[in-house]
């Protein structure tokens, strides 16, 4: 889980578990002066304003899968030589949001931008080849070590 907020005030609420056994959810929600938006992976939405009066509600029956529509919209984009994605400071902004997540969600603890930029974790690979391993590697049995939130640093 990641709480966050921006110096500008704005706060964001996301979720995801991926550990065995673990209900599987992966929820955002985001809070703003007139109300507060909610959204999962299920393709569901509501909006409510500050008093949680429903605004809007979205079932999401039939939706396409929006993490595919976005990268369908992306890869046409590019095929057409088009340059209307441009937006690395909100793309960088948004992977360091979600690496401070994976920290948090890893370590058990809140974890604030600075820390997460001052981090020394390196996952990258010794050597950037195509045929390069990673740093992380599965065990004899295949699996690969997962964090254990209190107990594993990232930080």
């Amino acid at each position: 889980m990641i709480l966050f907020t921006y110096e500008d005030g704005t706060v964001i609420h996301s979720e995801c578990r991926h550990f065995p056994g673990a209900h599987n959810r992966v929820d955002e929600s985001f809070q703003g002066t007139k109300g507060k938006a909610y959204m999962n992976a299920g393709h569901t939405g509501k909006l409510t304003d500050l008093k949680g009066n429903s605004l809007y509600d979205h079932d999401g029956t039939g939706n396409a899968n929006p993490y595919q529509v976005e990268h369908d919209m992306l890869f046409d984009a590019v095929v057409k030589g088009e340059y209307k994605f441009a937006d690395a400071e909100n793309a960088a902004k948004s992977t360091m949001t979600s690496i401070l997540g994976r920290y948090a969600t890893y370590s058990g603890k809140p974890v604030t931008w600075e820390e997460g930029i001052n981090s020394n974790v390196n996952l990258k690979p010794d050597t950037l080849a195509w045929d390069a391993l990673p740093k992380v590697l599965p065990n004899e049995d295949g699996f690969y070590p997962y964090a254990i939130p209190g107990q594993t640093k990232v930080v």
